[in-house]
């Protein structure tokens, strides 16, 4: 598909066509709002809240293999309704447009090993501290953290709204200094927060790309596939369908923000997911025409 057989360069297409689309922070936040009225179903009066105490992290977590799982689930488990409304909305509103600017997989995998270090801190701070190895931490708030910064950092001047108009980049001074001083001393894990912070700010200063190496795998499929059977003899790979699909989807994107903001707009992610796709589309058309 070119790009002018994209939706938004057709001048003479008419009508209503509803599209719904399964980005990442949809699932996200569907998965947490599942596990928080599966555990509404799943407690009773003489056990109360089972599943989340379950999916909880302690600081004692680490120190049994069996339990390291628990750096993932704690993230999706919410100790009261507000609690969990309030790390879904931060999640959709500025999660959305993270997800647009580094693809559906990063994004991902940016949220998960967020969550994953916040609860690695959390298991190895009782050994600094000597002590808080029954204190538990559960709730997205740390991955959400990270999202919200990372945000800002690539947006410090786009204007946002909590309670009065301001550019982000103030924004992130105030829930920084919320977190540290009127928080601080409430139950509230601070520091987890801060987990996220500080990964975000490494994430987005170093340039560094979780499902980079994705790259280097489909890259030695195309070479084993040239060294390997002939045009008459194709190897269909589901997974190269799904990666196909995947940049289509954020060129899609990136090419609808180019139309409405103008060339300026452009990051240097998303400059080159638009090279990427330019390149593929050439590897197509060159191999279209070998094999006529």
């Amino acid at each position: 598909m070119g790009i002018y057989d994209r939706e938004y360069y057709r001048g003479d297409s008419v009508g209503f066509r509803p599209r719904l689309e399964k980005s990442a922070v949809t699932v996200l936040i569907a998965v947490n709002i599942a596990a928080f009225i599966a555990n509404l179903l799943l407690s009773s009066d003489a056990n109360p809240d089972w599943l989340s105490h379950a999916m909880e992290m302690k600081g004692s977590s680490l120190q049994d293999p069996a339990q390291w799982w628990k750096l993932l689930t704690y993230g999706f488990a919410h100790g009261d309704p507000l609690h969990l409304f309030l790390n879904m909305f931060q999640l959709w509103m500025f999660g959305r447009e993270v997800e647009s600017a580094l693809g559906k997989r990063e994004f991902t995998a940016f949220y998960l090993v967020a969550m994953v270090l916040g609860g690695l801190w959390w298991g190895v701070k009782p050994f600094l501290i000597s002590r808080g190895f029954n204190a538990t931490v559960l709730g997205a708030s740390g991955a959400c953290s990270a999202v919200l910064l990372l945000f800002i950092l690539r947006n410090p001047t786009r204007t946002v709204i909590l309670v009065l108009p301001m550019p982000a980049w103030v924004l992130g001074i105030v829930i920084v200094l919320f977190d540290l001083i009127l928080q601080r001393g409430s139950n509230v894990a601070v520091d987890v927060h801060m987990v996220g912070f500080v990964f975000a700010a490494a994430y987005h200063w170093s340039g560094l790309r979780l499902t980079g190496w994705l790259r280097w795998r489909d890259g030695f499929r195309r070479v084993k596939r040239s060294l390997g059977a002939g045009p008459a003899l194709r190897v269909h790979d589901p997974g190269d369908e799904a990666d196909d699909q995947d940049l289509d989807r954020q060129a899609d994107q990136i090419l609808a923000k180019l139309n409405a903001q103008g060339d300026a707009s452009l990051s240097r992610r998303e400059r080159q997911i638009l090279e990427d796709y330019s390149r593929r589309t050439r590897e197509r058309i060159r191999r279209r025409n070998r094999d006529v």
